[in-house]
Parts: structure tokens; sequence; C-alpha cells
């Protein structure tokens, strides 16, 4: 195999070498298209769970802070990063942050442009998901 690079590295070589190292994340598939690599992750192939989230401000992904003026603020390290860095979120509003991380519509937030690792992703969507059985639940027995 000739090597087609000016920097001396087989595309080829290279696109085994990351669907190799990508098997602990997911399954990957590489394709060379002349002279550039691409790499697909699965995301359908289970992946290692984190543990579930007790609280939606354990997530590492988050971060609160108060401003000098005492304002409640969030960032989310999720989001690209601007020239300024992410742009922060007002509020500490726990449903808010999920609706965020969870890419949900509406609802007074905006859904995070970032790309979630699938892992974090399905611990954010049980998470999600628990909260609102939870909510369900409290709603009927007041309905009682």
């Amino acid at each position: 195999m000739t090597d087609n690079t000016s920097d001396g590295i087989d595309p080829r070589a290279a696109a085994a070498a990351v669907a190799a190292s990508a098997t602990s994340v997911g399954a990957a598939t590489a394709a060379i298209v002349g002279n550039t690599m691409a790499v697909c992750m699965d995301v359908d192939v289970p992946v290692q769970a984190l543990p579930p989230l007790a609280d939606i401000w354990a997530c590492t992904k988050i971060r609160k802070y108060t401003t000098t003026e005492n304002k409640k603020m969030w960032i989310c390290e999720w989001c690209p990063k601007g020239l300024n860095g992410s742009k922060p979120f007002t509020g500490w509003n726990a449903t808010k942050v999920l609706w965020h991380l969870c890419k949900i519509a509406g609802n007074g937030i905006r859904p995070c442009s970032g790309v979630i690792l699938p892992e974090y992703a399905r611990q954010y969507k049980d998470y999600y998901e628990k909260r609102m059985l939870n909510s369900q639940a409290r709603e009927e027995r007041v309905d009682l």
C-alpha cells in the first residue's frame, strides 16, 4: 500500500486504529474517501452504563455558579464553545436543565446543540423518566 498523504501517515491504517480504539464506547465504522477519513459511531451498540444520577447538579458537565450580582447561572459543558465560551443560562431550574440535556424543545429553554456521548444521553434520559414518573405519582396521590 502506498502512502498518499503528505505527512507520511497511511490513512487506511489510521482508520483501522481509530475504529479499533472506538470499540470501548461502541462500534465504529471507518471509511476512506481520497485522503479523508470518516469514522461513524454506532450508537445502537450497548455502552457501559454510568451510575444513575441522584441530582442533575451532580453531573460534571453542568456547572452552576453565582455572579457578583448574586444572579444564579449555569453552563452546559456539552454545548459548543463560542468566542467567549458556552452561553450561560439563568436560574437554577433542574427540570429545565434536563429538558436542555434531553434535547426537548420548548419549555422556555433551548435544546443542547452539543454532541452528548451515548452513555451520558442514556443517563440523562433515565433520570428524566424517573423524575416524570415521580411527578405523576405525586399528582395521582393528590387526586385521591
